[in-house]
């Protein structure tokens, strides 16, 4: 196959992949977005405030690189949500 076959196949399906995806996220958050109003303003508050916390956690233990403290920061809460 020609290289500028394959980079075009490639580059169509990446872009593909990234329309699915932002549509599926929107079709996730209006599928809950009734669940996600019964919350009091308090209760998001809260978690704002505890992802936030986990992030700067993640990002001062992280070491000494900058790439691995961006790395931990962004996936402490993540893990702590699961």
């Amino acid at each position: 196959m020609p290289e500028g076959v394959r980079a075009t196949i490639t580059t169509t399906l990446t872009r593909l992949a990234q329309v699915l995806l932002q549509v599926t996220i929107v079709l996730l958050i209006l599928k809950d977005f009734s669940t996600v109003l019964s919350f009091c303003i308090r209760n998001i508050l809260i978690m704002a405030v505890f992802v936030i916390l986990y992030i700067a956690i993640g990002h001062l233990v992280g070491g000494p690189g900058l790439p691995d403290r961006i790395t931990l920061g962004i996936t402490t809460p993540l893990a702590s949500a699961l």
